[in-house]
């Protein structure tokens, strides 16, 4: 697989609006669910641990990992999403969820994000 690196704004939602506080650089990985981003982030953002959650590693070990919401920002889309906090050995990773909440797809030949449609089958329930 051809992986790539991507800048991730890091923050919170304050009064109805995104307060981005890190910026790191994250690999981007549609085999994983969730986005995982490092302890010290978390710290730094001041971001509530929500609890624990069992997640599958790419060596087919099972472990717990702690979770939280934040504020994301990739190429100007914005978006909350779930994520782990990075297991000390572990990197930051930008996973298919936060991704897909985003409008982001990955374009594998030019190693790139590219924005794409979201859809949603509940479309008959427009206000």
């Amino acid at each position: 697989m051809n992986v790539f690196k991507e800048k991730v704004k890091i923050g919170i939602v304050k009064n109805g609006e995104f307060e981005f506080l890190e910026e790191i650089e994250m690999i981007v990985d549609t085999g994983s669910h969730l986005t995982s981003i490092p302890e010290d982030v978390v710290q730094s953002c001041n971001l509530p641990i929500l609890g624990e959650i069992e997640v599958k590693l790419s060596d087919g070990r099972k472990v717990k990992k702690k979770w939280t919401y934040v504020a994301l920002e990739v190429r100007g889309k914005k978006t909350v999403s779930p994520v782990t906090i990075c297991l000390p050995e572990g990197i930051p990773v930008l996973g298919s969820i936060s991704l897909e909440a985003m409008g982001l797809a990955v374009d594998p030949v030019n190693k790139k994000l590219i924005p794409v449609d979201i859809f949603e089958l509940g479309g008959l329930c427009v206000g």
